[in-house]
Formats: C-alpha cells, structure tokens, sequence
C-alpha cells in the first residue's frame, strides 16, 4: 500500500517521464539531444538508423525493404502483424522474406516480437504476432528518412513499452538473484 500511495502522489511526474520516454526513447545521444535542444536531431536516428541498415546490409539484405518494414510496423503497432502483409508493404514477393526481415531487425534490436501464447501455456508461432520497436525512437526513423512525419500512434509505442519493460532483465541486490527477465 505504502508503494502504491507513493506512486499516485508521483503520478504526474511518473507521467511526464514516461511522456519524454515514448517521444525520445533511452538511447544515450538521443537524450543528450533531448536534453541540450529540447528533441531528438535527425542526425542522431540517422545514425542509430546507419547502424542496422548496415547490420541489415551484412546479413545480405536490402535496406530500403527494411525501412519500409519499420514504417509498416509503426502503423500497425498494438496490432497483429502478418507476414503477407508486411511483405505487402514492402514490396517482396514472400511472405517468408518479410519474415526473415522482421527476424532480421529483432537480431538488430530494433524490433520485438510477441507471439500468441494460448491459456494452456504455449505459443502458437502460426498465429499472427505483434511487433514492437525495442525503443519508441525506431518509430522516428521512417520519417527521418521519409516524410518527416511520425506514422507510429502514441498508444501504440506506449503498448510497446510495456512488453519491453516486462522482458528486460533487472538489477537485482539479492545474493541469489540471475539477472534473469522478469516474469511479470
């Protein structure tokens, strides 16, 4: 109880944060950008985007597809993503090509992938999954690149923090602690 009458006299400021979070994400130039100039330079996801283009570009696939993934994947955030429809949007023939360029983008950090778990303790991989910027800044770089105009819903980077949140390991001061994810 004591932590949670703590918290709602925080509120506002815990909102505040987390306002500053889903618009500037944590990776470290991006809140030195944030902090000197009030937002994020395009200089900076550009170079955040340099680095997977060219992770993506070492796994022997074609940027420009990888952008228009990001992209799709910023509108349909908080929704079930379909490989035919991702490979759809990018303009690939296979369903399997979107599929290894969402995997791709995951091995690179930039993406997250949730799969269906059924009520019986498995997931389904058939099923159709969610995918999440690792950090809300990824929503930023289709329209770095682009049209200068962010595609991704507020509600939706916000619905991706919180699989990102819940799957990151924690620091632990307990003696028997792993640093393992936490459950929840």
């Amino acid at each position: 109880m004591a932590v949670a009458r703590r918290l709602n006299l925080q509120q506002s400021q815990l909102c505040a944060a987390l306002d500053i979070y889903s618009r500037v994400g944590g990776f470290p130039a991006a809140l030195r950008d944030y902090v000197t100039t009030g937002s994020v330079s395009y200089a900076t996801i550009g170079a955040m985007w340099a680095m997977i283009a060219n992770e993506i570009r070492q796994a022997e696939l074609d940027p420009t597809a990888a952008l228009k993934l990001i992209d799709r994947v910023g509108r349909s955030l908080g929704s079930p993503l379909s490989w035919s429809a991702a490979a759809a949007a990018m303009d690939v023939a296979s369903h399997h090509t979107a599929q290894s360029y969402v995997k791709a983008l995951a091995e690179s950090f930039a993406l997250l992938i949730i799969h269906y778990w059924d009520v019986q303790g498995s997931f389904e991989p058939r099923k159709q999954r969610k995918v999440y910027f690792i950090d809300p800044l990824f929503a930023d770089v289709y329209s770095a690149a682009a049209s200068g105009v962010r595609t991704a819903p507020a509600d939706g980077i916000l619905e991706g923090c919180v699989p990102t949140f819940l799957l990151s390991p924690r620091p632990c001061s307990s003696p028997d602690c792993r640093n393992e994810p936490s459950a929840g």
